[in-house]
């Protein structure tokens, strides 16, 4: 019963990355595909979804023209993004066992400044 409570764990977190992959591109993680090409894509090849260009861009090289494409105006902005990527990142490695823990989630998500603290 240890081990499955654990699994279902690992799965809730990958579940919670493409919930954070939908906030941040209004898309439905692998829209489109069949549900055997996912189940390979997720089972086989370890694929998490694709990030729109700009937010890959933006996670890998952070310039002004790529803030200005995604509506970035401050850098506290730009500070939760790159930390909204890097949590979809974590959440999704294909490896169950290195993905955060619940805990460690909600720890780094009360580490943030409220909205209200943006300037």
């Amino acid at each position: 019963m240890r081990l499955n409570m654990a699994l279902m764990q690992e799965v809730d977190i990958w579940s919670y990355g493409c919930f954070i992959f939908e906030m941040l591109t209004l898309r439905i993680p692998y829209e489109g595909l069949p549900d055997s090409e996912i189940y390979d894509l997720i089972k086989r090849k370890k694929q998490r979804p694709r990030l729109t260009k700009e937010l890959e861009a933006f996670w890998t090289v952070d310039e002004p023209i790529t803030r200005l494409k995604l509506g970035i105006t401050s850098d506290a902005h730009a500070e939760k993004l790159r930390f909204l990527i890097d949590l979809f990142y974590q959440c999704t490695r294909g490896t169950a066992s290195r993905r955060p823990k619940a805990e460690q989630i909600y720890n780094s998500l009360c580490s943030l400044p409220t909205c209200y603290d943006l300037s």
